[in-house]
């Protein structure tokens, strides 16, 4: 009589290798035992054998004179659409639980990292050759990046769909707080000599999504891994109908662990004025999303350029690395400053926002500039509007 199979507790034969763990194994690595469903996990399955999927091999190759249609594309599609989980199913799904973190930055409330619980709900189209590989690669990296990170697993799940694959990412805290007290602070226990935090989490967001017109402030771009800037698996990459670039290798939860933390005392501390993730869309986006419609500012991404040897442009101001943008009073700069060289966080001071209405970028290659300026001003032709 021939067992079932099942996504979480078969094992898988992938490319004729006998994987070592099922998903499930991998995944229980980061939840508490009580919360795991052994009765599952003991039933004997049949194994699953697939093979991971060719994608079209070649060197990406986009027209840097259409650089306008691309961004009026994107723009316009951000919101309504994603890269299929499947193309790239590891680095996809650590964008994805890295997106879900950095939402939680600007939130009212007292916690780090490790007070936060991830679930994480797979809705996969089962069918097509490769996509049982994928999620298998999907399932390992959120294993490994969160086990990385010191972060509980709360439950995982698996849906058949149809159609498309996706990976879905809540979090929540475990709350303790003292409704009698103001302070937010951690307090001794004497009675069983431990340390126990207050910890929650609000809704309610502390600091503005959109900077403030100052000039004497600052706009700084934290990004949240040391990857290099690729274009795979982007909405960029998407819109310019590209493919061969690979994604970017979300490698180092440590470096992660270390910005999270700098970033949200910052934010606890009141020294953020206006933050947001930068994440799909890449960081051009996060500007003119921070920016809103009546802020300018000059982006300046030399640095970057330097500091990362990166001479495309184009992949600095649209890869989908984890990251965030702020803004801070010119009096704290120095503090700021100190608080990430402390921790050996790279950051990049972009420029100064102004009431100008106008965001233009400078970078060493000439001309691009000009376009993103036309582009971020809403000089969008109407074509490009409606795609």
């Amino acid at each position: 009589m021939k067992r079932s199979v099942s996504a979480l507790y078969s094992s898988y034969i992938i490319d004729g290798v006998q994987m070592d763990y099922t998903p499930a194994q991998m995944l229980d690595d980061c939840i508490p035992a009580d919360r795991r469903d052994k009765k599952a996990s003991e039933t004997d399955f049949d194994s699953i054998v697939d093979e991971v999927a060719d994608h079209a091999p070649g060197k990406a190759v986009y027209d840097h004179g259409k650089i306008l249609d691309y961004l009026g594309q994107m723009l316009c599609i951000r919101n309504k659409t994603m890269m299929p989980a499947t193309v790239s199913p590891g680095s996809c799904t650590l964008r994805k639980i890295a997106s879900a973190l950095l939402s939680t930055l600007w939130k009212k409330g007292h916690f780090t990292l490790e007070d936060l619980w991830v679930r994480l709900r797979w809705e996969w189209d089962c069918a097509p050759l490769g996509n049982m590989a994928a999620f298998y690669f999907s399932a390992e990296a959120a294993s490994g990046y969160l086990f990385d990170l010191g972060i509980r697993l709360d439950s995982y799940t698996f849906e058949k769909t149809s159609g498309s694959s996706d990976v879905n990412v809540d979090i929540s805290v475990d709350s303790i707080k003292d409704e009698d007290t103001e302070n937010d602070y951690d307090f001794f226990n004497e009675q069983d000599s431990k340390e126990l935090r207050y910890c929650w989490i609000s809704d309610e967001c502390k600091c503005s999504d959109k900077v403030l017109a100052s000039p004497s402030s600052w706009l700084i771009y934290i990004p949240f891994d040391t990857c290099e800037y690729r274009l795979g698996d982007s909405l960029f990459e998407r819109v310019a109908g590209i493919s061969g670039d690979n994604a970017p290798e979300i490698q180092d939860p440590d470096y992660f662990i270390d910005c999270f933390e700098v970033v949200r005392e910052l934010m606890e501390d009141g020294v953020i004025m206006a933050g947001t993730a930068v994440g799909a869309g890449g960081l051009a986006t996060a500007v003119k999303t921070i920016c809103g419609d009546g802020t300018g500012i000059c982006i300046d991404i030399s640095g970057i350029e330097r500091a990362t040897n990166e001479t495309d442009a184009l992949r600095i101001l649209f890869a989908e690395i984890p990251g965030v943008l702020i803004q801070i009073q010119d009096s704290d700069y120095d503090y700021v400053d100190s608080q990430m060289l402390l921790q050996d966080i790279a950051y990049f001071p972009l420029g100064h926002p102004s009431e100008t209405g106008e965001i233009n970028f400078t970078h060493g290659r000439k001309g691009v500039s000009d376009i993103l300026a036309s582009l971020l001003q809403g000089n969008i032709p109407e074509d490009d509007q409606d795609a």
